[in-house]
């Protein structure tokens, strides 16, 4: 991956804030210094940046507050990644969303005719992003990679690696927890029943533990 990434100028398009810290952190943060510019881009809004079941129409106190710390957490990790932050803004889809669902496929145009507006399909050479299975069934993940692989052939994009796991992969990192875990610590607050802790949940705790999956699309 070093070699693969040296000099790359590299956009990491996710679905939704803490993404780009939970399943790319640990090469982010190893790799940063031989990265020639790296951006971050968040495709949905933080007003429904989790399932629409799970955000009422007018937020309480504590939602506008939790969606508060989401989002300056997500600009402290850009900091921290010396990365230009980019937020599309889309609508996220329901847990229940299909690829052979309407709003699914026009949710997969309008994220590339977003990526397209915001300059982000000539923006850098090598792309990481969601796998397409969605890392454990998302479907907003698996949206967002079908919108980045639909884009490659009108962009400038020469790499794309997406999120992979220990069963399915073409490369696999293996980084010091250190640098991932304080990426994930300025999301801890944001949790909707206490803190976050994607340690301790059994569809998230595989990318904490010191290695990272990715797959590559052909291009």
């Amino acid at each position: 991956m070093q070699s693969l990434l040296a000099g790359a100028r590299l956009l990491a398009v996710v679905a939704h804030y803490d993404d780009e810290a939970l399943f790319c952190g640990g090469l982010l943060t190893t790799l940063r210094p031989s990265l020639r510019e790296l951006t971050v881009a968040v495709v949905t809004g933080i007003e429904t940046t989790s399932a629409p079941r799970e955000v009422p129409p007018v937020p309480s106190p504590a939602e506008a507050e939790r969606r508060r710390l989401r989002l300056d957490a997500f600009a402290a990790v850009c900091a921290r990644l010396a990365a230009t932050p980019v937020e599309l803004r889309l609508p996220n889809l329901p847990q229940s969303a299909r690829r052979d669902d309407p709003a699914y496929r026009r949710r997969v145009s309008e994220i590339g005719d977003a990526l397209e507006r915001a300059g982000l399909t000539r923006n850098g050479d090598t792309v990481l992003t969601h796998g397409r299975d969605g890392e454990y069934g998302h479907p907003q993940h698996s949206c967002t990679h079908d919108a980045v692989a639909a884009a490659v052939p009108s962009s400038s994009w020469r790499t794309v690696l997406t999120f992979g796991g220990p069963h399915r992969h073409d490369h696999e990192f293996h980084f010091d927890t250190t640098g991932k875990t304080k990426l994930i610590d300025l999301y801890r607050d944001q949790g909707f029943r206490g803190r976050w802790e994607p340690e301790r949940d059994a569809r998230l705790r595989t990318w904490t533990a010191g290695t990272e999956w990715f797959c590559r699309l052909p291009v």
